[in-house]
């Protein structure tokens, strides 16, 4: 994947001055504004140990108020995003292997086994790869894990596709669902800003 935003912008808008996560909201809660002249949205996700922000292209944003409370969903041009925290405690098995590769390992298992129990017609799994993100000012360094559901046998149908990363005590997903293989470049993009720009918030200056 390759990143559709240069380093000097992404400076710009995502400042870190601190190691310590600033919160502008209560936990749970999200803000989004424009940036880059209407062609991209800042995200601004506020979590019990400190916020983040995280830049995604598009134009024109709806938010989606159905699903569970713990999630939170939008449309971005059209595609339908996911945006889910859950505990990482849930992927620590006692005895077993541990790190971030082996909790999203189980987070991914967790996920195809809800998939799955509730009959998601999107069963067949791809697993596409991960990504080493080393640390920069204020973030720690992140591992990023990106699988995709698809309908066995079809070619350019319904597709869901899975980023996930652990964040402080948190496994964090962004899933998109497409419904037509001419939307994947842009989904794509999408997802590799998420890991490009992906910044805690460090300081009360820095919030919507």
């Amino acid at each position: 994947m390759r990143s559709i935003y240069s380093a000097s912008i992404l400076t710009a808008l995502l400042v870190a001055t601190s190691c310590q996560a600033a919160h502008c909201g209560p936990p749970g809660s999200l803000s989004v504004n424009k940036a880059l002249s209407g062609k991209a949205f800042i995200f601004y996700p506020s979590r019990s140990d400190g916020d983040s922000s995280f830049v995604l292209p598009g134009t024109e944003f709806r938010k989606d108020s159905g699903g569970p409370p713990e999630s939170v969903q939008f449309f971005i041009d059209g595609i339908h995003y996911q945006f889910l925290t859950t505990p990482k405690s849930q992927f620590i098995v006692d005895g077993e292997a541990g790190g971030d590769a082996a909790v999203l390992h189980r987070h991914t298992a967790y996920e195809r086994e809800f998939i799955a129990k509730v009959g998601n017609p999107r069963s067949k799994f791809q697993e596409i790869g991960s990504r080493n993100r080393p640390a920069v000012e204020g973030t720690p360094a992140l591992l990023f894990k990106l699988w995709q559901m698809k309908v066995p046998g079809k070619q350019g149908d319904s597709m869901q596709y899975y980023l996930t990363t652990v964040i402080g005590d948190d496994v964090v997903m962004l899933s998109a669902i497409i419904l037509d293989a001419k939307y994947e470049a842009r989904v794509m993009s999408a997802l590799d800003s998420f890991t490009q720009t992906f910044q805690f918030i460090v300081s009360e200056k820095s919030c919507p």
